[in-house]
């Protein structure tokens, strides 16, 4: 139901926007800022996945918190309620529906890009990558998105969770996986060096898996915790 709720809302086609305009300003970057002439696709998904990481809180958000929000504005939980749909299963269909359509478009950028350089080697490292930095995003986003009925005070309390994250990973080094993801941070560094050298020591998937699999399991609990909050946010 959701994801066809998702079709007819056209989110799915402002998902592949939002990605799409991850890749192009990448390549904008590069060529407008560094002043690179010839992109290499290790160059290009370098950048890419700096905008992603970088951007993602502010582009992405904005469809995560809206799917929430027309649904408190409409007074759509009364419906999912006489479904018999609770505050938990109605979380975990929309996050799995917006992180369906963003992989999605992921996936059909990135296989874009390396069709266009007819070089295939390197689509693993970049869909791990950038859908473990996706995916942090949407969680984030949606948990405050399920939090807060306002659009715009949720959208406002996303993006200084999101800079006070990075303003105190910088501060203080024993708090860098608050910001995990970000370009700051040891992560993003690691993967800069394996673009050089091609050396597979330098990745972290495994990791980066694990930190959004404890992330999700943090997120369902405050989901449980403040689950009242739906109905109120819903009927009010």
């Amino acid at each position: 139901m959701e994801l066809k709720r998702s079709i007819n809302n056209k989110n799915f086609l402002y998902c592949f926007t939002a990605v799409v305009l991850c890749f192009v300003l990448g390549y904008i970057l590069l060529v407008s800022l560094d002043k690179v002439d010839n992109v290499t696709i290790k160059q290009l998904f370098e950048s890419i996945y700096s905008v992603i990481t970088q951007f993602g809180m502010m582009l992405f958000s904005i469809i995560v918190i809206y799917s929430f929000s027309v649904d408190y504005k409409e007074k759509n939980i009364l419906f999912y309620r006489m479904l018999g749909i609770n505050e938990v299963r109605y979380f975990l269909s929309k996050l799995l529906v917006m992180i369906f359509w963003f992989s999605i478009s992921l996936l059909t950028m990135t296989i874009f890009i390396c069709i266009l350089y007819g070089d295939f080697s390197e689509l693993w490292v970049m869909l791990c990558y950038s859908e473990n930095a996706l995916i942090y995003e949407i969680l984030i986003s949606a948990l405050i998105a399920f939090l807060f009925k306002n659009m715009l005070a949720a959208y406002c309390i996303n993006l200084s969770f999101w800079i006070s994250s990075i303003v105190i990973s910088t501060t203080f080094g024993k708090l860098s996986f608050l910001a995990y993801f970000d370009s700051s941070n040891m992560l993003s560094h690691k993967l800069s060096k394996y673009w050089i050298t091609g050396n597979a020591e330098y990745l972290s998937i495994l990791n980066s898996f694990m930190y959004n699999l404890i992330l999700f399991c943090i997120v369902l609990c405050f989901v449980w915790i403040f689950r009242k909050r739906w109905l109120r946010n819903g009927l009010s």
